[in-house]
């Protein structure tokens, strides 16, 4: 081969390849963009993950706090059913004293007790 034809050859394949070193350049801008986004991406993964750590962190002594309060209320249960069966107790007695004295009010010609509102209406 001649000198010529070498140039010629070299002459077509620059030629050929010119085009591909564009879409190098443009494969090359995509990869940079992609590896930004990537970057990005993972930074906002981190901050994200660190935030659920956090958040976690919150709702386990949320939680504590919440079982606290459940413990709180389970030990005075007991306590509290025992004085509304103290109240009921003291209204059924109200209840039979108040007819009683209005059957000995009406046995001595005195006026009774009429009351109109039940104070311990809850409770029954």
């Amino acid at each position: 081969m001649a000198d010529e034809d070498l140039k010629k050859i070299s002459k077509a394949l620059s030629e050929q390849i010119k085009p591909l070193h564009g879409e190098i350049a443009r494969i090359h801008s995509e990869l940079s963009n992609l590896k930004t986004n990537y970057l990005k991406t993972s930074t906002n993964l981190s901050q994200i993950g660190r935030d659920i750590a956090r958040i976690d962190s919150e709702l386990e002594n949320i939680n504590e706090t919440l079982n606290e309060h459940t413990d709180k209320l389970d030990g005075q249960s007991g306590a509290l059913i025992e004085i509304e069966s103290v109240l009921k107790g003291y209204a059924d007695q109200y209840k039979i004293n108040r007819d009683q004295i209005n059957r000995i009010k009406e046995h001595l010609g005195l006026p009774t007790i009429s009351v109109g509102i039940n104070l311990l209406q809850g409770l029954g």
